[in-house]
């Protein structure tokens, strides 16, 4: 991979010492994004300008910032939670290990991909390469915990019969999912954000199903017992309001240039899907604490193989997708200029 940055050789020189908040006419076509004006961060930054750059006025501020907080959020209050349920000591506790693992990384590669996208073209690829593999890795591990303490005990559905099967459709729903997203960023470029929102929330629908199936069919006392339901609709609904806010582009499609440093799109994203996270992780909690007597009685449970192993092995298929990819990409040469009619980045 090549850091080339012989295009903005010139640009660079005409800055003036200015580097974190640079209007859009100012920046080469792939740094930019659809109606976000200004606050954009000088192109070829070193990763040092990039860590600098949180404290300053910028249009990713939000992003990083918002899951700095929520990656703490989440790892402070899983950490409280296995305090007191040890998972070294009790298998029962694995999907939900998984599952924490996996938020912290989406989080984690999230506040990275937002923080160094400026320093290159090709290096703005890798990063968000990352962040579609954590986040597939991250709704495999949520279906692994929604399956093992939320799904229905006697379920007609063949997919939540069988562990192996609902595994395998997670894991093909995983690699489809990063591969997909990984290519949207050099095909389908005009439809892109509509692509990865359809695409995340295919996975999510499948990732959630035990549940869904669940309080669709509820026959025994055990499979109502629906203490969690409130947090389950209500992660619900802040995915789907991120989803739709993501993929429309809204409000900044409105009224370009207002949004640029706080209000846009991505932001609502971002700070709407933290937020269905932790209701997330509430649901699951009190479904593994609530229902697991009847669901120890049940022929399949958690061990290191069906839980931590298989979201161990789907981090690394994604991570081999992400160097396939990265290693694929030529040279780009930045220019600063008018955006190619249908180029976006």
């Amino acid at each position: 991979m090549s850091n080339n940055c012989e295009g903005v050789k010139e640009l660079k020189s005409d800055l003036r010492g200015v580097k974190f908040n640079l209007p859009e006419c100012k920046v080469p076509f792939e740094f930019r994004e659809p109606y976000i004006l200004s606050g954009y961060r000088q192109p070829c930054l070193s990763a040092r300008e990039c860590l600098h750059s949180i404290f300053k006025r910028c249009n990713e501020t939000v992003n990083v910032w918002s899951h700095v907080v929520a990656c703490v959020f989440v790892v402070v209050r899983s950490w409280m939670i296995f305090r007191e349920h040890n998972p070294l000591e009790d298998a029962f506790v694995y999907p939900f290990l998984s599952f924490a693992v996996g938020s912290s990384v989406m989080y984690a590669m999230s506040v990275g991909a937002h923080l160094f996208n400026s320093m290159s073209s090709n290096t703005r690829h890798v990063c968000f390469f990352f962040d579609y593999a954590a986040i597939s890795v991250y709704a495999f591990s949520a279906g692994q915990a929604f399956y093992f303490y939320s799904r229905p005990l006697n379920s007609d559905w063949i997919i939540l019969r069988s562990h192996s099967t609902f595994t395998l459709v997670c894991v093909a729903m995983s690699c489809f999912t990063i591969y997909s997203c990984c290519m949207s960023r050099h095909r389908w470029i005009a439809f892109k954000y509509i692509f990865r929102t359809g695409t995340f929330t295919t996975s999510f629908f499948i990732n959630t199903l035990p549940y869904w199936v669940r309080i669709w069919d509820c026959h025994s006392e055990v499979d109502c017992y629906h203490i969690s339901f409130p947090y389950f609709r209500r992660q619900y609904i802040f995915f789907a309001i991120a989803g739709i806010a993501n993929g429309s582009r809204l409000p900044e499609r409105l009224i370009p240039g207002v949004f640029d440093f706080c209000g846009q799109s991505h932001h609502f994203l971002h700070i709407l899907s933290a937020l269905g996270n932790i209701d997330q992780m509430t649901a699951l909690y009190l479904d593994m604490l609530g229902r697991r007597n009847a669901l120890e009685s049940s022929i399949t449970l958690p061990t290191f193989a069906n839980s931590l192993f298989l979201t161990l092995a789907v981090i690394v298929a994604n991570v081999i997708v992400v160097f396939w990819f990265a290693f694929s990409l030529k040279p780009l040469e930045s220019s600063c200029g008018p955006k190619p009619e249908g180029k976006q980045n």
